[in-house]
């Protein structure tokens, strides 16, 4: 069947882009990522764990690199994202993860994003006609569920409806490469410190400018975090501003060969500049494009429904991964026939992921 074949070559190939993103960061895996793209954790950890559910020892691998690189990672930055999105289940794994890795290692900077997921989830709950049921965190390859855990299950994951086995076991990963092209997030991170101004030196570093309505949604925090922000570079003199639109808009700026001079005199390579990725408008499209394909393969949602679903992820990736750099075909059209929509839509994401045409006909 050819929609089950691609559900299965899709999930290879997602798992093998998410090894590579964190074996860049400092995971232990067999490869890491070539791409010359920007690196961005919060989203990526949203999707990661969506993922790693089929996956255990990538999920372990990832909470080893929190425990590890824990004050390189924005939590604010990471509910900002989450109350967007408003998805039950990254609320579910996210706060039993940060709930879990409280317990193994008390840190109190988990504590509080871990309370706003239980929270936010415990209203959904409290507001279901029936009992919500316990599942297995992790999942087989093909869906499948785990069996249940009956000794010693984690009291965090338990909190959020998922069953996992507890341990105080939990290895560190090496401390995230601090560099200038995936890395070049963490760097500036190291070196202003986690939060609002950090982005918006990233976005400049990788925009010929930006006004704070542009780069407080592709930064993921609000529009007046960013403003301020902002406003403190600008009064230190780091960043500039001028007025566009015949004066009627204000946009910042910063010296991208003043920057780029002082990142390679801190010993980077000026000459491999990476590439700015909207990855918060990308791994929900992911996570979005997996589910309906996944869904699809179980034969769960109506013509309609797929294709919708399908054209809404098409749509953002299409355009994220072309403003990367990615020659993609034109997306199909939503008017053609059912049949040939599914045909297109597979063929688009096919050369998104490089997945080999498979033969064979839909049944």
């Amino acid at each position: 069947m050819l929609l089950k074949e691609f559900r299965d070559t899709l999930f290879e190939h997602l798992l093998t882009f998410l090894w590579k993103q964190w074996t860049a960061l400092g995971v232990l895996g067999t490869t890491g990522s070539e791409d010359n793209w920007i690196i961005d954790p919060e989203p990526l950890l949203i999707f990661s764990l969506e993922m790693g559910r089929y996956e255990p020892r990538l999920f372990d691998e990832i909470l080893g690199w929190l425990w590890t690189n824990g004050q390189l990672v924005d939590t604010t930055r990471l509910r900002n994202l989450l109350s967007t999105s408003n998805d039950l289940q990254s609320l579910r794994l996210i706060g039993g993860s940060l709930g879990y890795l409280g317990h193994v290692i008390p840190q109190r900077k988990w504590h509080g994003l871990s309370s706003y997921c239980l929270k936010e989830f415990q209203a959904v709950v409290k507001n279901k006609t029936s009992p919500y049921p316990i599942e297995p965190l992790f999942k087989e390859k093909n869906g499948n569920p785990y069996p249940l855990e009956t000794e010693t299950p984690s009291d965090a994951f338990l909190d959020f409806y998922l069953n996992k086995r507890d341990t105080e076991w939990l290895r560190q990963t090496p401390p995230v490469p601090i560099n200038a092209q995936a890395g070049l997030r963490f760097f500036l991170r190291s070196f202003f410190g986690v939060g609002a101004r950090s982005e918006c030196i990233l976005y400049l570093l990788t925009h010929e400018g930006g006004h704070p309505s542009e780069i407080a949604p592709a930064t993921g925090f609000s529009w007046l975090a960013i403003r301020q922000a902002l406003e403190g570079l600008l009064n230190s003199g780091l960043v500039q501003s001028r007025m566009t639109g015949s004066g009627k808009r204000l946009e910042y700026w910063l010296s991208h060969a003043r920057w780029w001079d002082f990142l390679a005199y801190s010993g980077q390579n000026e000459t491999q500049k990476a590439k700015w990725v909207d990855w918060i408008a990308i791994c929900p499209a992911l996570s979005q494009t997996w589910r309906s394909i996944d869904g699809l393969a179980q034969g769960k949602e109506s013509d309609y429904m797929r294709n919708s679903k399908l054209q809404d992820a098409l749509e953002v990736l299409h355009r994220e991964f072309i403003r990367a750099g990615l020659d993609l075909p034109p997306l199909p059209n939503l008017s053609v026939p059912s049949d040939a929509y599914l045909k297109s839509a597979l063929g688009v994401l096919t050369r998104i992921f490089n997945i080999p045409v498979i033969a064979g006909e839909n049944k």
